[in-house]
């Protein structure tokens, strides 16, 4: 298991994201966004699947995405 922070993963060669964990595993790679508000937003969920395309375009293999709300420890898997 490798686990990066705040990689940067270059979209579509005009923006810069850094999602908050990236976990790369023997059979695939899990990005995990944490959030520390009360609320859940589509947006949390959007930015999650950002990520995941970004890095879909330089992998071939599995990705998967979480929220991670951490004041009240939820966790969302985003497809």
């Amino acid at each position: 298991v490798k686990v990066r922070t705040e990689q940067e993963l270059v979209k579509d060669g005009r923006g810069i994201l850094r999602p908050d964990r990236v976990v790369y595993l023997d059979n695939g790679v899990e990005i995990v966004d944490y959030k520390f508000g009360l609320k859940t937003e589509d947006s949390h969920k959007r930015q999650v699947r950002e990520y995941m395309d970004a890095l879909a375009e330089i992998e071939t293999c599995s990705i998967k995405g979480f929220v991670w709300y951490v004041t009240t420890g939820k966790i969302e898997e985003i497809s």
